[in-house]
């Protein structure tokens, strides 16, 4: 889906607004304005022999979620991001375009995800308050603390994901990048699946656990069976008390990690990425009917 073809290019539509940047090879970072005007995108670069239309805006139609925001696309961009994350952010647009409900999205999801196993742990446990309340009110009162904490933790990672775009874009102006805010926006939010694979992970390891307990206790193995309660003691116990900073603190820490691993590929494929308003450069029919 994201594979181009030379062959069939097409324009992708011009923003109105502020005069693009002068357009540069996505290869070097060699400005190609005077090489486009005066031999057409058929040239190359001077600084690293690139042919110049590949540094056009046109090979990059956006990922799934840039080109149309849905189930389908959020579905493909994820796996994308995970399996293929160099190819993705080669194909991403240079803009800022649907970053905003891509990150809000993301975050939320990965809070849900963070929250969940921990039900009961960390947290209060809404199942079992539901399960023994009486009134409307009290059921309002316990849903509504869930959608407050949903709500703090996804806005506490919305806000970490936009920290670390205005850190890549800080990276970016000290290597002589320069990349726009847009473009690094788009690529924190793309990168901010590594919130919910880290939650995944966690989430995955105490099913695991539950499993593996349900499986002892089923065989009637009293060695094993004790071994798991001892265990599962110490974490309610003694591990819940040292354990309550330094555990999130780690979880945290490798999401973090992860989006930022995430993020700097997305930087390498996008530091000289052309924005869609530097068509008119590359296409010498799209540069008669804008002036």
């Amino acid at each position: 889906m994201l594979r181009i073809d030379p062959q069939h290019v097409s324009t992708p539509s011009l923003h109105s607004g502020a005069p693009s940047a002068a357009p540069r090879c996505e290869t070097c970072g060699y400005e190609l304005l005077s090489v486009l005007d005066s031999s057409g995108p058929a040239a190359s670069c001077p600084e690293c022999g690139t042919p110049s239309w590949k540094s056009g805006p046109a090979l990059r139609p956006g990922s799934p979620w840039q080109q149309r925001p849905g189930l389908g696309a959020f579905a493909l961009t994820l796996w994308l991001i995970i399996s293929r994350p160099a190819v993705l952010f080669r194909a991403m647009e240079a803009t800022g375009r649907h970053a905003w409900s891509l990150l809000v999205l993301q975050s939320v999801i990965a809070a849900v995800a963070f929250l969940s196993p921990w039900s009961g742990v960390l947290t209060s446990d809404p199942v079992r308050q539901l399960r023994f309340a009486r009134t409307i009110s009290r059921m309002m009162q316990i849903v509504g603390a869930v959608f407050i904490q949903i709500l703090v933790l996804a806005a506490c990672l919305c806000a970490a994901s936009l920290i670390l775009g205005f850190l890549l874009r800080s990276y970016g102006r000290v290597r002589g990048w320069n990349p726009p805010p847009g473009t690094t926006r788009s690529i924190a939010a793309h990168a901010a699946i590594g919130w919910t694979v880290v939650a995944g992970v966690v989430w995955s390891l105490l099913t695991a656990w539950f499993v593996a307990t349900l499986i002892v206790s089923a065989a009637a193995n009293p060695s094993a069976a004790r071994a798991l309660g001892q265990a599962s003691g110490w974490l309610a116990t003694t591990g819940g008390r040292y354990g309550l900073l330094p555990l999130p603190v780690l979880i945290f820490g490798a999401g973090g990690i992860l989006v930022a691993r995430i993020a700097l590929t997305g930087l390498q494929a996008c530091r000289y990425a052309n924005a869609p308003d530097t068509a008119r450069f590359f296409d010498p029919t799209v540069r008669e009917t804008t002036q």
